[in-house]
């Protein structure tokens, strides 16, 4: 994401923050759309990182073999991420602890956490069939919301396909805002390798705005 700003949030959106988060967003220009990324800092996380260092890990490889580590304790690291392993604690000792037992297997602990939650990915438009493109190129990643700046032909056909998908449809004409549907609440199965690479993403941007 290129052109980013970080910007203000509304009061009204503190409700939802969960206890040590910062709310945060920011917007930029993606693939012809203008995304808005509302999401909370881990507020401990993201100290921690300060005070040891550690910047944001865009390695998917490297994130899905620390997904496969405890935080508390020891773990034998899975042979497909030993290499990683070993590549990551070299580089960044504060993001994993990693030892060798005489009979040559390799264990781990994690010392870090994902550093952001996304609220809601908003998109904004002036047409219907990129604004739901865009829509599904960010599916899976957070709650989506489309935000049409100058409505749609047929309103009640955009809010059936939006409604379809889970994403919410707000429509901006001469009348105001006129919310259409809600976005689904967003409840993935698993945290994947992918979305915290994208939590990564946002916390590299969020840090690189706060220090300029």
């Amino acid at each position: 994401m290129k052109d980013v700003h970080l910007e203000a949030v509304a009061l009204g959106d503190a409700a939802k923050l969960l206890p040590g988060e910062m709310l945060c967003r920011h917007t930029a220009d993606v693939f012809g759309s203008r995304i808005t990324v509302t999401y909370a800092v881990n507020a401990e996380e993201h100290a921690r990182r300060e005070k040891v260092g550690t910047a944001a890990i865009e390695d998917e490889r490297a994130l899905a073999m620390l997904l496969a580590l405890p935080t508390d304790d020891l773990a034998p690291v899975p042979p497909r991420f030993v290499d990683v392993a070993i590549d990551l604690a070299s580089h960044s000792a504060s993001t994993v602890d990693i030892f060798a037992d005489p009979d040559g297997d390799v264990w781990a602990c994690r010392r870090v956490d994902v550093p952001v939650r996304v609220v809601e990915i908003e998109i904004a438009s002036s047409r219907w069939p990129l604004a739901m493109q865009a829509a599904h190129r960010w599916n899976g990643y957070g709650p989506r919301k489309i935000v049409m700046a100058r409505g749609v032909s047929d309103e009640l056909a955009a809010s059936i396909e939006a409604s379809h998908y889970g994403i919410g449809l707000t429509i901006e004409d001469g009348s105001g805002a006129r919310v259409i549907i809600d976005a689904d609440t967003f409840n993935p199965r698993r945290f994947t390798a992918a979305r915290w690479l994208f939590a990564e993403t946002v916390y590299r941007q969020f840090v690189d705005a706060v220090r300029s």
